[in-house]
């Protein structure tokens, strides 16, 4: 029964010390020929939203279609390699509550991003003074490394607005307004 703990116990150890590495690594990639573009850009104002003591939001997308299909033009077997690039107005935070990005490729988080390991990018964090600033700008780019399964296949690239509830008062609102999304293939 111990060694058994003690196995599964490394097992975790494991997984959580190749997640953590991963989302934190520094990375190097090139020279590189793009390949392709796509761009996306929606006018309105998208907001995730939760209400719950501590509560993360439910993410949404920003951008429609969703997720946008961008083509890896290889044969099977070879990579590709996305950058993601998003340009936010970010219209509303509720005050001392944490907004968020998530770059999500293929139903995971952008790797090797940099994001965290859910695919994460914090771009307000407690700020008392969040929800009577102006509405503000954000820019912020992802790398994801995505391998072709399929000649020429197509990889699903989702960009969204997320919010936690980090004064614990018991909700979170993030919105955002004009934005932009250029992915370039690799």
């Amino acid at each position: 029964m111990k060694n058994a703990r003690f196995a599964a116990w490394l097992l975790i150890l494991g997984l959580v010390t190749a997640l953590t590495s991963q989302a934190h690594a520094q990375f190097s990639i090139g020279p590189l020929r793009q390949l392709n573009s796509y761009f996306q850009g929606q006018p309105g104002t998208i907001t995730a939203t939760c209400a719950v003591m501590n509560c993360t939001a439910t993410p949404m997308p920003i951008f429609v279609p969703t997720p946008l299909l961008v083509q890896c033009p290889k044969p099977a077997g070879f990579y590709c390699d996305l950058y993601i690039h998003l340009e936010s107005q970010d219209t509303t935070l509720t005050r001392n509550d944490t907004g968020l990005f998530r770059f999500w490729v293929d139903n995971a988080a952008a790797t090797p991003g940099p994001v965290d390991a859910l695919g994460y990018f914090t771009w307000d964090n407690n700020d008392p003074d969040s929800r009577i600033a102006a509405a503000f700008s954000h820019s912020y780019a992802v790398v994801a490394h995505v391998y072709n399964l399929d000649n020429n296949q197509f990889h699903g690239v989702e960009v969204d607005v997320n919010c936690i509830d980090a004064s614990g008062n018991g909700s979170c609102t993030a919105s955002t307004g004009f934005s932009s999304l250029e992915v370039n293939i690799y």
